[in-house]
């Protein structure tokens, strides 16, 4: 069945409606998206496409250039090179990720590395946390920009979007202490973290962070296979829909 990524958005659109977000404020949206050794058989039935093309349906309600940034972890990370977009959806992840050997993959879990990569895409790098960057000689660190010395160009303009940013993982983080420090550094940024655990674990962690950060929020799901209303009805939460409504519509 072909994949109508305007009906998505619509269906977006219209969960956003009901909860009172009739016009929806510009946001940029970026998806990092687990990969460790739980997740392989996600990845290879194209449950992990069908969650990127549910949340880039999502994206495209809040953004008008329809696109989807996307990121991978396991301990390791890396921003994709290319963003998912209308014109490359189909096949993505086995094009962008599953093929690409470069890609780190099906390892354990962290989610600090990632998520500071994140916050250096979209608001550029502070020099407090250059620790977490993975050095990445030639062509592969000019892919992903985690070279040395390398700061990510940020466009002034761009930055001052607010951002949506979805974590979707299947397991707890071996690095809780270092995964804090990284999401307490949002506190100076304008971004929304939608924690998404999926499965029997008790994420205790994401939990936490929901607790502990105003902007910050778990979303518990029991799988992945599900509609996009069902899953946008679980990321259209109260707590995002206050921080939607403190900024203006589009």
């Amino acid at each position: 069945m072909a994949v109508d990524l305007h009906k998505k958005a619509e269906r977006a659109g219209i969960v956003l409606k009901k909860q009172g977000i009739a016009s929806p404020p510009r946001l940029r949206v970026g998806l990092m998206m687990d990969i460790s050794g739980s997740m392989r058989g996600l990845y290879n039935d194209g449950t992990v496409q069908e969650v990127v093309n549910h949340v880039l349906g999502l994206a495209m309600a809040f953004d008008p250039t329809h696109r989807l940034d996307v990121f991978v972890f396991d301990h390791k990370y890396a921003q994709l090179p290319l963003p998912a977009t209308p014109d490359n959806f189909h096949d993505y992840v086995e094009r962008q990720i599953l093929t690409e050997d470069e890609i780190p993959k099906f390892g354990t879990t962290r989610y600090s590395g990632v998520i500071h990569a994140f916050q250096d895409h979209y608001f550029g790098l502070d020099p407090k946390h250059q620790e977490h960057r993975q050095h990445k000689p030639g062509l592969l660190g000019r892919l992903f920009h985690h070279q040395s010395g390398a700061e990510p160009q940020v466009d002034p303009s761009l930055a001052k979007i607010p951002v949506l940013g979805l974590l979707i993982t299947d397991g707890d983080n071996e690095d809780h202490r270092e995964a804090e420090v990284a999401i307490r550094r949002s506190e100076d940024f304008n971004v929304f973290w939608s924690l998404v655990g999926v499965g029997e674990h008790r994420f205790e962690f994401l939990r936490r962070m929901d607790r502990e950060f105003e902007d910050s929020e778990f979303v518990d799901l029991e799988h992945l296979n599900i509609s996009d209303e069902q899953l946008y009805a679980e990321l259209v939460s109260p707590k995002l829909v206050q921080w939607l409504k403190g900024h203006p519509p589009m």
